[in-house]
């Protein structure tokens, strides 16, 4: 093999090994200058900002280090005015308001990061669980804050979402407040059960920006689909479920692959009608569905609506405008 060969293959080596090395699952995008640039997320403001955390972690501080909860008076007398409208529909709302991962995972949370070292998650959780009283206080009806010191399993380590293990948490949260209504009572029970499904490669929420960011790509996790299977159903049943879940990705099934419609049937012991859409923010659900006409005809015994944490909940004006929108045809 002469000179030339030998450099050239040379050459050829160095340049795969360069370019495999930079879109390999190594660690390197833990020390992404990238993730602080301001620029870097002109077209990806929901992300803004990335942060490496501890154990191959990556928080979005704009959703995960939110600390302040607190509603306005003005919040919450909209809120328990909807609940008002809808009851007299004969619909009784139940708020869920999943907590973010700050909150639950402050272990993972790497605090020597400029973009962490302000999070206070004393502060996040006191906070947060003084926004449930409020609701609570006001008589509208939410699940108690979680048990946080007790939590060692909630959400993905690379992804915004809640896992399977967190939407299952608050799902039996949500239903000990859903069995305090009369109208749980008067709901056609069915007994379901939860069953693995096939394997799922899950890059997470944050993969495709990493990887435009930084060049490089995160691991990707597999994580176990989960299905809510009816036990011993009738197969002449035909009645429509009496419970209708609105929310955002967090509910909608094939997002963050959690299933909390499916924890939520197996907790209550009932079916779930999931109108939850992912990507609207936390109007698009529920604007489509008080303004179709299935609500206006046949209203649900109970409307689950699923707020994420980091969304604030003081948007007194958007509330008030779903109670004109029950009240119109009154």
């Amino acid at each position: 093999m002469n000179k030339v060969k030998i450099i050239f293959y040379t050459m050829c080596f160095t340049f795969c090994m360069t370019h495999f090395s930079t879109l390999s699952h190594a660690n390197n995008w833990l020390e992404c200058p990238a993730l602080n640039n301001p620029q870097s997320y002109e077209k990806r403001r929901a992300q803004k900002y990335l942060v490496p955390g501890t154990a191959d972690w990556l928080f979005i501080s704009k959703k995960d280090f939110m600390q302040d909860f607190k509603l306005k008076e003005e919040t919450i007398t909209a809120f328990a005015n909807f609940q008002k409208s809808l009851k007299k529909h004969g619909t009784d709302l139940v708020l869920v308001v999943p907590p973010q991962r700050g909150l639950m995972h402050p272990d993972k949370i790497d605090f020597s990061n400029p973009r962490a070292r302000g999070y206070d998650n004393k502060k996040a959780r006191d906070s947060y669980q003084f926004m449930i009283k409020q609701l609570q206080q006001a008589g509208v009806a939410i699940h108690d804050a979680p048990n946080f010191e007790n939590v060692t399993e909630y959400g993905y380590a690379r992804d915004h979402h809640w896992n399977a293990t967190g939407a299952q948490l608050i799902a039996q949260l949500t239903a000990e407040q859903i069995k305090k209504l009369p109208a749980y009572k008067k709901i056609n029970k069915q007994d379901f059960k939860i069953e693995e499904g096939k394997d799922i490669n899950f890059r997470g929420s944050a993969f495709n920006s990493v990887k435009e960011i930084c060049g490089t790509e995160l691991p990707i996790a597999t994580i176990k689909e989960n299905i809510s299977v009816a036990v011993n159903a009738d197969l002449f049943e035909s009645a429509e479920p009496e419970i209708v879940l609105i929310g955002t990705s967090f509910s909608e099934q094939g997002k963050s692959f959690a299933n909390f419609a499916g924890h939520l049937r197996v907790a209550l012991s009932a079916d779930i009608n999931n109108q939850s859409l992912g990507g609207g923010g936390i109007s698009k659900s529920i604007s489509d569905f008080l303004g179709a006409n299935t609500f206006k005809k046949t209203p649900p015994k109970i409307l689950i609506w699923e707020i994420p944490g980091f969304y604030t909940l003081n948007r007194a004006d958007f509330v008030n405008e779903m109670t004109a929108l029950i009240d119109k045809d009154e």
